[in-house]
């Protein structure tokens, strides 16, 4: 965040660029010199995030490395792709009415920007959502920079850098529990002496908090005798189970 609103009290001190706006401060367009290298920047950006993110583990060989690692990479890769896609949809129906590499690459920064902060505790579907609400954030930002307060950023580094970073902070508690949520549940009601078959209904409906699963947990059904709790299982291995209470 401070890069982004650097970039913008920067970009406001310098002033526009010759030919950016008319004489009405109407702004015109001035695409970059290169759409070649743009996108060659834009990929090795993309690949440095997948040093960046998964190396952040700084191993494989402890235990859950590997897999925290192999996570992070797969909701990078959806986050990054899915903003890519959704700026260069919101580009062609609400901007310049064209297909725009250079929208595309900034949709792919964005995305990237958007799950770095919760890259290991998402689950892919959440990822794709960070990715699409990003393009949408950076897409409002870039629009407003440039139209609202009349502000030429040729890189659009406040859209991407300035105000991602408050609307991941912002999804990132609602979506970053859920990878562990189940876990953290399962725990709790074991210690309460529920089975591990009666855990999986409650713990279907965790996906936005914690509060919320603990709603679901009523003392009066973790005190049900076990017949009841295993009833899934069948009569026999309730009354096993009663059995052995019993003893």
């Amino acid at each position: 965040m401070t890069g982004g609103v650097a970039a913008l009290c920067g970009a406001a001190v310098v002033g526009p660029r010759t030919g950016r706006f008319d004489e009405k401060k109407k702004p015109l367009p001035m695409p970059g010199h290169s759409t070649t290298l743009q996108v060659m920047g834009t990929m090795i950006l993309w690949l440095g995030w997948y040093g960046f993110n998964p190396g952040s583990t700084l191993g494989l060989s402890a235990t859950n490395y590997a897999r925290d690692a192999a996570r992070v990479v797969v909701t990078t890769t959806i986050s990054a792709a899915t903003g890519g896609v959704t700026v260069c949809m919101l580009e062609k129906m609400l901007g310049d009415k064209t297909w725009s590499v250079g929208a595309v690459c900034n949709g792919i920064l964005a995305g990237l920007v958007s799950i770095t902060s919760g890259c290991s505790v998402v689950y892919p579907w959440a990822a794709m959502i960070m990715g699409f609400l990003g393009g949408f954030v950076y897409f409002g930002a870039s629009k407003c920079v440039l139209n609202v307060l009349k502000v030429d950023d040729p890189l659009d580094a406040f859209a991407v850098h300035g105000l991602r970073l408050l609307e991941r902070l912002r999804h990132r508690p609602l979506l970053g529990h859920a990878l562990r949520l189940r876990r953290r549940c399962r725990r709790l009601l074991r210690r309460r002496g529920c089975t591990r078959r009666s855990l999986r209904l409650p713990l279907r409906h965790d996906r936005v908090g914690w509060h919320h699963v603990a709603d679901h947990v009523r003392p009066a059904q973790v005190a049900r005798p076990a017949s009841r709790l295993c009833r899934g299982r069948g009569r026999r291995h309730g009354r096993l189970q009663a059995r052995r209470q019993r003893v």
